[in-house]
């Protein structure tokens, strides 16, 4: 306490002042993002771009983890979910299913409709070199960002989660009771 002013409590509110406009300044860029549409910039290395749909699909269904990174009221966040996946023929990109508990952080942010990144990887490898720096890694992946949304339609639901089943574990059998599809979010990206 200095002069009649206790510079802790100043301090903390000058930190919540910034920490409340760079959160303005984050639902700004949100907001900015929303009204472009979803794009991302060009592959550096267009070359190796894969634009055919058959390989797209090809590379998805090797993959068995859809990583999420999201922002929310705490900071960045990346989730890795399991994940199904629908890719209609008139859609220009697929639509993925990913389920989570009906609270939590996961499903706090995307119940706000907040652009997501998406992230698959495929490892395929070790590239052996002679030397040190010539070792790489093979891997195909697969980015993105898009929009998250709940689905709440009970139909879309239950498709939902069969997509997912089939994706993580495929031929397996998928029944659900409606207590168990009532104790999980849906959400769309």
């Amino acid at each position: 306490l200095l002069g009649g002013v206790n510079y802790q409590n100043l301090h903390f509110w000058f930190l919540r002042c910034f920490e409340t406009q760079v959160w303005s300044d984050r639902l700004a860029a949100m907001e900015r993002y929303r009204r472009k549409g979803a794009s991302m910039r060009a592959m550096r290395l267009a070359r190796r771009a894969v634009n055919d749909v058959g390989r797209v699909l090809e590379i998805i269904d090797a993959c068995r983890v859809l990583r999420i990174g999201a922002v929310d009221d705490e900071g960045m966040f990346i989730v890795p979910v399991n994940f199904g996946y629908v890719w209609d023929e008139d859609a220009s990109l697929p639509h993925f299913y990913v389920h989570s508990a009906r609270e939590g952080r996961k499903a706090d942010a995307f119940r706000l409709g907040a652009p997501v990144a998406v992230e698959l990887d495929w490892d395929r490898g070790n590239i052996e070199g002679d030397y040190s720096c010539a070792y790489s890694r093979s891997y195909a992946s697969i980015m993105g960002s898009g929009n998250v949304c709940e689905v709440t339609d009970e139909e879309e639901r239950l498709r939902a989660l069969e997509l997912i089943m089939a994706h993580a574990a495929p031929g397996a059998p998928a029944a659900f009771t409606a207590e168990g599809i009532g104790r999980v979010a849906i959400f769309r990206i």
